[in-house]
């Protein structure tokens, strides 16, 4: 009796004064930003229970979640019905408010991330593209203006200073528009032009309260090209307190010392609202948006008791659990005053009371916990993260909860299956992950209609996967599988228009569907080894992979379960966590794998400071045994060692910048740290490194041919489009006998990544992928016999995600990391995120596993929410492709070294004795090319035209920025030299001489020294090496017409090179060409401006340095533009001097010298005898040489060498070639 006076008391007084729930004090611990730092308790309306206000907190899983317990409470006497019960009845264990964003104009802006790069002095805040903010400075996006913002932290006046003016002085660009912003009033602004460093003082006194926000906004004008804005902002109190933005910027939170990073959106919904995310009865996920002004409530009768309440912009929340024993009902309500209330009721219901209540039992009972768990990151996060909580021995509270969701999985899960006792069941946490894949897959809206378009899509897919994997099987294979599909098919034709029913449908068809993709025989190979890894800081196709832009975090691991459990080891126990791996090869016995492994540097770098001296922040490789057992660095130094693969005679191939040099095309965010890494390959103990290729620019992702050539990717731009062009090529594994496989004159898909073979096919998968991101994008299939060039030859498999770049920079989705286990079935790495650009850095735990078919459809294996997961491969043997033997005399230990032998489009070069591909010539120095016939390949020329083959050799760049100092006025040209040439035989063969371990390009020449045809790629030879070709660009594809007996140049020895005047140093437009101009031109050309001659004004052809280059070389040069689209017949036909200009898109030379001397119109011009000048043959050589070479004015990179190119002084051959 007096226990139920004391009920009855505190009812009373609950209904006499509201009370408030406490919040967990963890709340307030969460980041500054986050939902939970938000939530408040609500008072509680009269009239309610008071069970709220006896609630106990207590912490559990580590003080990361805590237990809501509410002490007895009496039982009405409606108890005894379910149904029906007043509101009274209800008593309400949870009441929170969330205090959404006050200020109307809030919603504009999004927080910035940080990243641990340096520019102008400091690490920074960024958003997309270029929207950046410093330690002192701010940059604009294309859309998003860069703000700091301070919050007040009491009331008062204050004064606002600190100059603002453009830190990036650029005259000709058209600068910034700078504001200060108080809450969403605009009180001060300027425009800064391009070049004013002076900039303005804002001087500026506000009364502000407690609260207020005061934004310091950078805008764009029309471009943000060079855009950076120096903006140290000062708000200072009366008193004399003061807040300095550089003082207090943090690189590690926002609102330390209260200032914080944004952009401004434009866009008023993107903060929105709040979201509810719910578990339906039948485990699948429901979202629900609020609304202004609506209620969404949940309740036992539909839902689990697992709820999730994320901020608008999916990045924290609160998720909620508790025990099924009880009826409840949560709501939330958007209240017009800007708050969004949370209320979650219970009541007893007979089930869980101890049996009927009479005046004689105890009228108390203990309403169930709840588990709260604040939460950063997506949804997902909360979800997982309560069903860690209800799985945790350590939650007892929950373990009813457990049990009823296995049940319920088991049921649904198995729908269809021949037994569902026997069937395999997926873990719940996974079964969470698949679903939201769906979901997000499908676009789901609750709608009937919507769930029915679903479900018939995936069913149509479902029956060609079932009938193709039962296809060869025994007959029962999957049988109820078909006959489940068979009667949802039948079902999906008669639609009904109950949302629950659609829903219904749509969860079984994609059950079975997944069902089918899992029971694939291929997948029976158990684990998968794999890696997980955030990307790089910066997203370029080059500078991910230097160890300095690397971001820690990951490992080597082993997914125990693919695509039934989450379950998974990490084969070194940790010991990779602190660094980033890259690219991880299973050898082919399974036992051992090797990786690119960098522990990035602990501070922040800048560029300009970097330098090839130390070995610090640079990836190496690593072996380990698959059992995590025999860690081991097998390469050091200050180089970047990248994507290895074992060979099949146990060595190991990878790319290294060991090769030395820069890209053509870089700013100085790259650093002086070489750029391109080419092949090198090293054995398994760290022994006998050597360098493979040297190509003067990039190389990536060697993989070894079913045949044992390594395939791998080039960057092949020598006077071509820097953008377009990395596909496949493949080479022997001593680095003999590099050629064009795939894609080398198409432009898209740019790259063509991550190629590897397919088992029992001569086709390889691969990533197309971006050149201005990261290696990702769709996943296509390749077959080389189809085609040399063109999308003939390739085989989409994912169109529904473009080439990135190539077809547009919108790619909301993207894949990686292929791994091929039939024509028709693949492992790979998916993002459901969109991919971001140069400079941004990509979500760091966007990619998860997957298994994907021919048809584009893709199954969930693994995601972990926190970190990317990449490179899967069965951790199974695989057949190992047969070792080729050495075909050169290159064997040394040393870097760098290296070998070829080049073959011809059937393999081999036939003679009257048999085989000489690979035959070793005398000189280790030098290797011997054989051409066949020059005149395939040539087009319509008349035979006997080709007297010579020009040796043109071009230089890897040695100095890092683009055009810094510049070559010619092509841009983004090689320093290069002529070798000499050979002579060419009456049958159009040749056979001669050239230099080993130096980049080559061969011009055929006419009888005056004319390029018919100039290669604009380059090959190598190894020491000792001899290779053969059919002609001058000849189909691959095609075989060779076999000559009438041995060719001529093959019945004598090799040709040494001729030098001639021109060869044997690199080229000098001051030394090779002003000559000629000089006894020619100048005395025409050289005078002052006259009114009787006004003509003589149009060019000065003397040699007088003006800027970098001499008067003579710009006049010759400036008529016409070829950059980019410029280069064109047009342009070519109307230009004194035509040339291959830098981001041009020639793909295929056309022969005939149409962008050289053969087509100049001052050729031409002096041929007609131009004002009687009469050139000699030598004069004639001279100009063809220079013009032929794409007009360059200096042929080497360093300064200092060209400050004596340009006073016409000889230069020797530079250290690296």
């Amino acid at each position: 009796m007096l226990r139920a006076l004391l009920g009855c008391w505190a009812i009373v007084l609950a209904a006499c004064s509201a009370a408030a729930q406490p919040v967990p004090e963890g709340f307030a611990r969460q980041p500054a930003g986050s939902l939970a730092r938000l939530i408040e308790p609500a008072p509680l309306a009269p009239g309610h229970s008071p069970a709220a206000q006896q609630a106990r907190l207590r912490a559990v899983a580590d003080s990361r979640a805590w237990v809501i317990e509410t002490g007895p409470l009496p039982v009405p006497s409606s108890a005894a019905s379910n149904t029906g019960a007043p509101q009274e009845d209800w008593h309400v264990l949870l009441a929170w408010r969330v205090r959404l964003r006050a200020e109307a104009d809030a919603r504009h802006y999004r927080l910035l991330s940080h990243r641990n790069d340096v520019w102008y002095g400091s690490t920074y805040w960024a958003g997309p593209d270029w929207t950046r903010v410093g330690k002192d400075w701010h940059h604009p996006g294309e859309k998003t203006p860069a703000v700091r913002r301070f919050d007040v932290p009491r009331d008062g006046r204050v004064t606002i200073a600190g100059r603002v003016a453009k830190y990036h002085l650029a005259p000709n660009t058209d600068g910034v528009r700078v504001t200060i912003r108080h809450n969403s009033r605009e009180v001060w602004q300027a425009e800064l032009a391009g070049g004013d460093g002076q900039g303005v003082e804002p001087q500026i006194t506000l009364d502000v309260r407690k609260g207020d926000r005061l934004r310091f906004v950078v805008h764009k004008r029309r471009q943000i090209y060079c855009d950076t804005t120096r903006w140290d902002p000062v708000v200072r109190y009366e008193d004399g307190e003061t807040f300095f933005a550089s003082a207090a910027f943090s690189t590690t939170e926002q609102g330390h010392g209260g200032w914080f990073y944004e952009m401004e959106t434009g866009d008023g919904d993107t903060w929105g609202l709040p979201r509810l995310w719910a578990v339906n009865k039948d485990l699948t996920l429901c979202e629900s948006p609020l609304a202004e002004g609506q209620t969404i409530v949940c309740d036992d009768r539909s839902h689990w008791p697992l709820l999730v309440l994320a901020d608008a912009l999916d990045q924290s929340g609160v998720a909620l659990a508790m025990p099924p024993a009880v009826p409840w009902r949560f709501s939330a309500h958007f209240a017009p005053q800007g708050h969004l209330e949370l209320t979650l009721r219970a009541r007893q219901s007979c089930a869980a009371s101890a049996g009927p209540l009479t005046p004689s039992r105890s009228e108390m009972w203990r309403p169930p916990p709840i588990v709260v768990l604040p939460y950063r990151g997506t949804w997902l996060h909360g979800l997982l993260g309560l069903d860690q909580m209800v799985s945790d021995s350590a939650v007892q509270e929950l373990s009813a909860l457990r049990q009823a969701l296995d049940t319920t999985l088991r049921r649904v899960a198995t729908a269809g299956a021949a037994d569902p006792d026997k069937a395999r069941l997926p873990q719940l946490c996974l079964w969470f992950l698949v679903q939201a894949d769906w979901r997000r897959e499908d676009k789901i809206h609750q709608t009937p209609a919507a769930y029915y378009a679903a479900a018939q899509r995936h069913l149509e897919k479902a029956v060609a996967l079932c009938d193709d994997l039962r296809r060869g099987q025994r007959p029962e294979f999957l049988a109820t599988e078909a006959a489940e599909l068979a009667r949802l098919k039948e079902a999906l034709a008669r639609p009904a228009t109950d949302l629950a029913a659609a829903r219904e449908a749509w969860r079984r068809v994609r059950s079975v569907k997944r069902r089918v993709m899992l029971a694939n025989p291929l997948l029976n190979f158990g684990q998968l080894v794999f890696c997980k890894r955030v990307p790089t800081s910066y997203s370029h196709l080059v500078m991910q992979y230097f160890g300095w832009r690397a971001r820690p975090g990951g490992g080597l691991f082993v997914l125990e379960q693919p695509g039934w459990s989450l379950a998974c080891r990490d084969i070194t126990g940790g010991r990779l966590a602190e660094g980033n791996v890259l690219e991880p090869r299973l050898s082919y016995d399974a036992r051992q794998i090797v990786f690119s492994f960098v522990r990035p540097p602990g501070e922040s770098l800048e560029p300009g400071r970097l330098a090839n001296d130390q070995d610090r922040g640079f990836y190496h490789l690593f072996t380990v045994n698959a059992d995590g057992t025999g860690l081991r660095q097998i390469t050091g130094g200050p180089y970047d060692d990248l994507m290895p693969a074992w060979l099949p005679d146990g060595g190991i191939v990878f790319c290294s910048t060991r090769r030395r040099g820069y890209a053509r095309c870089f700013g100085q965010q790259f650093s002086p740290r070489w750029h391109v890494y080419t092949l090198h390959r090293v054995e398994a103990d760290g022994s006998n490194l050597r360098t493979l290729s040297y190509h003067d620019t990039n190389e990536w992702f060697p993989t070894v041919s079913h045949s044992g050539l390594i395939v791998y990717a080039r960057w092949d731009y020598i006077d071509r489009d820097a953008v377009t062009h990395q596909n496949l090529w493949a080479t022997r594994p001593d680095g003999t006998n590099p050629q064009a496989l795939w894609g080398n004159a198409t432009p898209k898909p740019h790259c063509t990544f991550q190629a590897q073979p397919v088992p029992g096919s001569h086709k390889f998968l691969a990533t197309a992928s971006a050149h201005h991101s990261i290696t990702a994008g769709s996943i296509v299939l390749v077959d080389p016999s189809v085609a040399r060039d063109g999308l003939e030859a390739v085989t989409r498999i994912t169109p529904s995600v473009p080439f990135p770049e190539a077809e547009g920079a919108d790619v909301p989705e993207y894949y990686a990391s292929p791994w091929p286990l039939s024509e028709r079935y693949y492992l790979v790495a998916y993002s459901p995120q969109p991919l971001v650009w140069e400079p941004g850095a990509n979500d760091p735990a966007a990619l998860g596993l997957y298994v994907l078919d021919w048809q584009g459809d893709r199954e969930l294996l693994y995601r972990d929410l926190d970190i990317g997961c990449e490179s899967p491969c069965p951790l199974v043997p695989r057949p190992t492709p047969p070792v080729i033997p050495p075909a050169s005399a290159a064997t040394g230990d040393a870097c760098p070294t290296t070998a070829r032998v080049a073959r011809t489009a059937a393999g081999r070069l036939e003679t009257a004795t048999g085989s000489i591909s690979g035959q070793p010539v005398e000189s280790a120095d030098t290797g011997e090319l054989i051409l066949v016939n020059v005149y395939e390949g040539l087009g319509d020329i008349r035979w006997g035209q080709i007297r010579e083959l020009r040796i043109v050799q071009i230089f890897p760049k040695t100095t890092h920025v683009a055009n810094v100092p510049p070559i010619g006025m092509a841009g983004e040209e090689n320093g290069r030299a002529i070798l000499g040439t050979v002579p060419v035989e009456g049958d159009g063969s040749a056979r001669f001489r050239v230099p080993a371990r130096r980049p080559l390009l061969f011009q055929a020449l006419d009888d005056q020294g004319f390029a018919w045809q100039t290669m604009r790629s380059v090959t190598y030879v190894q020491p000792g090496e001899t290779t053969a070709c059919v002609g001058c660009h000849e189909p691959r594809m095609s075989a060779p017409v076999r000559p009438q007996g041995l060719p001529l140049a093959l019945r004598r020895a090799a040709s040494a090179i001729e030098p001639g005047a021109l060869g044997g140093r690199p080229f000098s437009f001051v030394e090779v060409v002003q000559p000629v101009l000089d006894r020619h031109c100048v005395r025409c050309h050289g005078k002052p401006v006259s009114a009787d001659a006004p003509h003589l004004s149009k060019l000065d052809l003397t040699g007088t340095p003006e800027g970098q280059f001499t008067r003579s070389y710009i006049s010759l040069c400036k008529d016409r533009d070829f950059w980019g689209a410029g280069t064109n017949p047009k342009n070519a036909a109307e230009a004194l001097v035509p040339r291959f200009g830098a981001r041009n898109q020639i793909q295929v030379t056309p022969p005939g010298g149409q962008y050289g001397a053969l087509g100049s119109r001052l050729i031409k011009l002096l041929r007609q005898g131009h004002y009687h000048v009469r050139l000699t043959s030598d004069d004639y050589r001279r100009l063809a040489a220079w013009i032929d070479l794409n007009a360059i004015f200096y042929g080497v990179y360093r300064p200092e060498d060209q400050a004596r190119q340009l006073r016409g002084q000889p230069v020797a051959m530079p250290e690296i070639q």
